[in-house]
């Protein structure tokens, strides 16, 4: 068995190594469309991963979600810091892969504990070593695979549910679209802390005894992606309504000021009518006056005509300055 040791050491590490790099990569697509800037999202995937790795070779323990977390805020501050606006959906952000990276990695331990759990069938397992090594290393590139199933798949339909990815968050928007993710990661908590106890009490592994319990676990997890892509949907079909609603209300605005504007029109129109039906008859009266020849009285009439006409475009006030010029003209 020792002679297998070293292979085992180099297979862990280099699947913890293909692990943190492919998910520092999720990390990224996530990230990528809510930024304007590729030098961001590459400096936080490079971030994070720096981060893991370096908690991962420390010579002292530490536990898996605070290691995590570390990890995520490690990002959070990288990615806060070189695009300083909108932090409160950076803080979503983080909040939400840092869960689904936990809830996928559980996901991950159930199908292990499959695999593990039909190979002990295998006859002869127990004392192979060769087969052990080589279930050890199908194992592994499983864990692979389905890191990037497990955490890409539930990322491209966030992408495709968050629709207005520009939009600044509020801290309310940003508390109730958290409360999925810490539901979930509180549910993953309690299943870790049952299977730590009846591991402690029994001595047995409740993954390879009970499958009924590992398949509920899966579901369970499943079952958490599904309510964080519901909130983030149904929170953006309320921003949608939202949007709608206040281009209605745009929309009806310009209606009532193109119907003032007509009523404009059609009130200068008339006065111009009439305008134009008191000019005919002072024309009429100087043409009158022109054929009798009675010049006397038409220059007089006309002297008046423009007295008053000057009186009254001095004095116009319609409350509306364009109905004003024309009349005055």
């Amino acid at each position: 068995m020792k002679s297998y040791d070293l292979y085992y050491e180099i297979v862990s590490n280099l699947q913890f190594l293909g692990i943190t790099l492919l998910t520092s990569y999720c990390f990224g697509y996530f990230l990528k469309p809510f930024f304007a800037k590729k030098k961001t999202v590459l400096m936080t995937e490079l971030a994070y991963f720096a981060v893991m790795t370096l908690l991962y070779y420390v010579p002292w323990k530490i536990e898996n979600n605070m290691a995590y977390g570390i990890g995520v805020i490690a990002a959070f501050l990288v990615m806060s810091s070189m695009e300083p606006e909108n932090r409160k959906q950076k803080m979503f952000l983080s909040v939400t892969f840092f869960v689904l990276r936990r809830i996928s990695l559980q996901m991950e331990n159930c199908i292990d504990a499959l695999l593990y759990h039909y190979s002990y069938k295998i006859a002869g397992f127990a004392g192979n070593f060769r087969l052990q090594f080589w279930i050890y290393v199908i194992s592994c590139v499983t864990d692979l695979i389905l890191s990037m199933g497990f955490l890409l798949f539930p990322v491209w339909l966030i992408h495709k549910a968050y629709v207005y990815k520009k939009e600044k968050m509020t801290g309310r928007e940003m508390v109730i679209l958290c409360i999925p993710s810490l539901s979930g990661m509180a549910g993953n908590m309690l299943l870790s802390y049952c299977f730590r106890v009846y591991e402690q009490d029994t001595a047995r592994d409740a993954y390879n005894v009970n499958l009924a319990y590992n398949w509920r676990c899966f579901l369970y997890y499943g079952i958490c992606f599904v309510v964080i892509l519901t909130m983030i949907a149904l929170f953006q079909g309320i921003k949608n309504r939202q949007r709608e609603e206040r281009q209605n209300e745009v929309l009806f605005g310009q209606i009532a000021d193109m119907k003032r504007h007509i009523g404009e029109v059609e009130r200068l129109y008339s006065d111009m009518q009439s305008l134009r039906h008191d000019m005919g008859n002072h024309i009429m009266t100087l043409e009158g006056l022109c054929i009798r020849n009675e010049n006397k009285a038409a220059i007089c009439y006309a002297a008046r005509l423009r007295e008053k006409f000057t009186e009254a475009a001095s004095g116009i006030k319609s409350g509306n300055p364009v109905t004003d010029v024309i009349l005055s003209e």
